[in-house]
This record gives structure tokens, C-alpha cells and sequence, in this order.
């Protein structure tokens, strides 16, 4: 829009969770499969800079009895391990490697909240992912992340962007956590069918109007 394309002729289409694969489950017995002992924190995403993890290892330090498992592998990881034993909480932060989708669900399940600390994101699959595990998320609030945590089911976002305003939204959040099925709910409006009928209907109108050659399959 502001390099001047009209508004007729641009339409938004929002990322999407699959349901299916991104569920509840039982969270003892998730618990027990990846080992958490505690309240725990999980943040899902690459160890670099744009995901600032920094942050919330120095937001932990303000969060008591809770442990913080990250998910996620890149060149900051022996920085950022030394950051938590310089913040005295280094036997609270866990650092795995990267899982695959179905071992990643029992992680979200299990946790009590996922963190997402980007200073940049688009609309985020890990919060999409989290949020239909039943798992709520605090955030900071970047591009598209609003639009996912607009429901107190969802979680919180932190307009401070300190360890400790993160480290007060958590603890509110950990005070307060909302069913895991409210949070499942609100979830369900997050799947791919409204982002496939809404490509649908683009199509549909581009070959309305001789746009597209409705002979491609």
C-alpha cells in the first residue's frame, strides 16, 4: 500500500497450525518423557541474535523454581550458556538440539508456557504450535505475534522489553494460566482451512477475471 498498489488489490493470508499433528495431550506423562521436574519455560527457535534468548536467560533470573528448556541449535549457544551461570541459574537452563515435529509436541505439552523473545518475527509458527498444544505464550510483541495473542487464553504479551518486564509478565502469566483447553480453543480458529479457502477465493477471482488460465490443474 505504501508503494501504491491499491487496496482491492492486495489480501493478507496469515500462517496456519496443523491441528492434527499440534494437539494436547496428557502432560504427566509428557512430563515424564522429557524430563521436567519443575515449572518450566520453553522457547523454541535458533540460537541467534534475532531470537534473543539473552533476555529471557536474564528474565529467569527473576522467575523462581522455574526451570527453561530451549529448543534450537546456532552459534550462541556456549554465549548464552555462559550468561546463566554468570546469572547463578545455569543448573535451570537445559540448551537441546533440534527435534522433529512429533517429539517437539510432547515439549510443548509438557511446559507450563512458551517465551518467544524475537526482536523480529512474522507470524511465528512456534507460538501457532504452542498455542494448539493447549501451551499459552508470552511474547514480546512483534509484527504478527499480536494478532495470535489478542485472548487472555493465548497468553501475554510484554510491551516492556527488559528482563524484568518480561520476567513480570511470566510470572503473571504462571499465576494465572489459563485451562489448557481455553487455550486449545482458541487455538482451533488458528488452522490452515481459513488461509486455504482465502487462497481459494483469490484464485477464484483472478480467473474470474481472466487473471489465471483455469486449464492449469
Amino acid at each position: 500500500l505504501e508503494l501504491g498498489v491499491p487496496a482491492d488489490r492486495v489480501v493478507a493470508l496469515r500462517n496456519g497450525v496443523d491441528l492434527e499433528k499440534f494437539r494436547p495431550g496428557d502432560r504427566t506423562s509428557a512430563r515424564e518423557q522429557v524430563g521436567f521436574v519443575r515449572r518450566t519455560l520453553l522457547a523454541v527457535g535458533n540460537l541467534v541474535e534475532v531470537k534473543d534468548h539473552d533476555l529471557l536467560i536474564r528474565a529467569l533470573a527473576l522467575v523462581p523454581d522455574t526451570d527453561l528448556v530451549i529448543v534450537g541449535e546456532g552459534p550462541l549457544r556456549d554465549r548464552l550458556l555462559a550468561v546463566a551461570r554468570e546469572l547463578g541459574v545455569g543448573d535451570r537452563v537445559r540448551i537441546l538440539p533440534n527435534v522433529l515435529q512429533h517429539r517437539l509436541v510432547t515439549y510443548y505439552v509438557a511446559a507450563d508456557l512458551s517465551v518467544l523473545t524475537s526482536r523480529h518475527e512474522g507470524m511465528p509458527n512456534v507460538v501457532l504450535e504452542s498455542l494448539a498444544c493447549g501451551t499459552p505464550v508470552v511474547a514480546t510483541p512483534v509484527e504478527g505475534v499480536p494478532e495470535l495473542l489478542n485472548h487472555p487464553a493465548a497468553g501475554l504479551l510484554v510491551p516492556e522489553r527488559t528482563p524484568a518486564g518480561l520476567a513480570a509478565g511470566i510470572n503473571a502469566l504462571l499465576a494465572n494460566r489459563p485451562p489448557s483447553d481455553r487455550t486449545r480453543a482458541h487455538a482451533a480458529g488458528l488452522g490452515w482451512q481459513p488461509t486455504i479457502a482465502g487462497l481459494v477465493a483469490v484464485l477464484e477471482q483472478a480467473a474470474a477475471h481472466g487473471l489465471v488460465d483455469r486449464r492449469c490443474p
